[in-house]
């Protein structure tokens, strides 16, 4: 799942996906193109980071997330 942040035309792109080794991670791309990867045991670990992220960006001015699944 792809999801996009917006701020005053800048960008924050955040990408959950499986991990090679059966772990999950999340992948936040920043505005200036630098990237960290973050990865959890469990899908139950990664939701919970995620709704932190989400409302650490909404907090912090960001709008969004659009491009994300209901």
């Amino acid at each position: 799942m792809v999801s996009f942040f917006e701020r005053n035309g800048c960008f924050i792109r955040c990408e959950t996906r499986e991990g090679p080794d059966g772990t999950y991670e999340i992948v936040v791309t920043e505005s200036s193109g630098e990237e960290r990867v973050e990865q959890f045991a469990s899908a139950k670990e990664l939701d919970a980071r995620l709704a932190d992220l989400e409302n650490y960006f909404r907090i912090a001015g960001w709008y969004g997330p659009y491009g994300r699944r209901s």
